[in-house]
């Protein structure tokens, strides 16, 4: 059986085809073969004057709720497929100074509703042969909530001994929306079909919504053409299939820049990382770093050994730990790993090694306000033990203009830097061009 997306329409029902969704959720119905919609029974709130709100943040909470679900109801119908919108008493409220309601992301003309209720509705003549098998089966459950436009869809029943529609067909596309009468099952015997429960009242309304929905589908099919059909060409058909061919191009093209930009942007939002990250990230974007200022970089890992960097170039040979920290300044713990590593013994002895601390220590807070980042014992045993420091936020703006400048001159000058601060923090040299830079946040510099 086909399987249903019910869009904020709650209710019982044995039918397991049906998944339910809540108006503030961001999920895909594109999933389904049918979508039901109701107007999700929110309390809404009001401002100072007594008009109606959607929430607190209404306008941005409901334009945001409503993108959503106007693009997944929109690319639905545009599938060929069909969405059944249950009209119940309309409920108006204000976004951004305009009066609207929860249908205006219904892709058919439901805005302009008006308030009028009944159960008595009678099947339009002309749409009998479409309606009247749903209709006659489940009629007693139904009471419409408002009149729909007049000027728009196809009327399928009206209120009675009226013109005035109260369920309407909307053709979207290869799809189309269905506006139907609110489901309401009453308390009278007349209405509420005693003997029957409501879950079995919406097993028999599902069950009619499917073959009502096979018989549209049914009513719009179409012969699949001929080979020989394909030979009859005309000049404007063929100029249209040739503009459509060139959009087609334009469009591959675009995706491709688009792809080839989207991995360019996430390269270089990586970066920030120095700024922010700890563990595993933090030692990539490092090494990465060291790459990008001249070394040859690695990491080491013996099973019984692990060191975070290990980096050569003609300035010498470095090992590095690398320690990142929520909201605490680098203690003297990652200090002293350095230390033995730097000592242990099954490194050759006769090359200098040259011990580096990489911290990001306050790393939720913003650059310019860190202070104190390394413990004062922690800072005495650098002094002692001539240990180079670096913090890892220092990193990022040479890292980013070496990016960008071919400057051998500049990535040394980084290099020496490193390799000549033993026993304190290192200071970078100044970037020789300023990098640019948005207005919202300055780049910290080196300090």
């Amino acid at each position: 059986m086909k399987k249903i997306a019910s869009v904020t329409s709650f209710f019982v029902t044995s039918v397991p085809e049906v998944d339910f969704f809540d108006f503030k959720s961001n999920s895909s119905i594109q999933y389904a073969d049918i979508a039901l919609f109701s107007a999700p029974d929110l309390a809404l709130c009001e401002d100072e004057f007594g008009a109606e709100l959607y929430g607190e943040n209404s306008d941005y909470q409901y334009l945001t709720h409503t993108a959503h679900w106007m693009e997944e109801f929109s690319r639905f119908v545009s599938s060929g497929k069909t969405i059944f919108c249950f009209i119940d008493r309309p409920e108006h409220f204000f976004v951004q100074g305009n009066i609207t309601n929860f249908y205006s992301c219904i892709p058919a003309d439901l805005n302009e509703l008006t308030l009028k209720s009944g159960r008595n509705m009678s099947v339009n003549s002309k749409e009998r042969q479409l309606i009247n098998e749903f209709w006659t089966g489940t009629s007693k459950h139904f009471k419409f909530q408002a009149l729909l436009p007049k000027h728009s869809g196809r009327h399928l029943l009206l209120a009675k001994g009226t013109s005035s529609p109260v369920s309407s067909i909307f053709s979207v596309g290869r799809g189309r929306v269905i506006a139907l009468p609110d489901p309401d099952f009453g308390t009278s015997s007349t209405y509420g079909s005693p003997g029957y429960s409501n879950e079995e009242k919406w097993d028999r309304i599902l069950h009619a919504l499917f073959k009502f929905d096979k018989l549209l589908h049914q009513s719009e099919e179409k012969s699949e053409p001929p080979d020989w059909a394909c030979n009859f060409q005309w000049t404007r058909l063929t100029a249209m299939q040739d503009e459509r061919a060139d959009c087609i191009r334009e469009k591959l093209e675009i995706e491709k820049k688009l792809d080839c930009l989207n991995e360019q942007i996430a390269e270089e939002e990586h970066l920030r990382g120095l700024l922010f990250e700890t563990g595993k990230p933090l030692e990539h974007l490092v090494r990465l770093s060291l790459e990008t200022l001249g070394f040859r970089v690695a990491n080491y890992d013996d099973g019984m050994s692990e060191i975070d960097a290990i980096f050569y170039s003609d300035e010498g040979a470095f090992i590095g730990e690398i320690e990142g920290k929520d909201s605490a300044p680098i203690n003297i713990d990652k200090l002293r790993q350095l230390i033995q590593i730097v000592n242990d013994d099954h490194f050759d002895n006769d090359t200098e090694k040259i011990g580096v601390l990489f911290g990001n220590a306050k790393r939720l807070t913003p650059p310019d306000t860190r202070m104190d980042e390394f413990t004062a014992k922690c800072l005495h045993h650098v002094a002692t033990s001539r240990i180079s420091v670096v913090r890892t936020m220092d990193l990022f703006e040479p890292t980013l203009y070496l990016r960008h400048h071919e400057d051998p001159e500049f990535a040394q000058k980084c290099r020496l830097a490193i390799k000549t601060a033993a026993g304190r923090i290192v200071q970078f040299p100044p970037i020789p061009v300023r990098l640019e830079q948005s207005p919202q946040q300055e780049v910290p510099s080196s300090k």
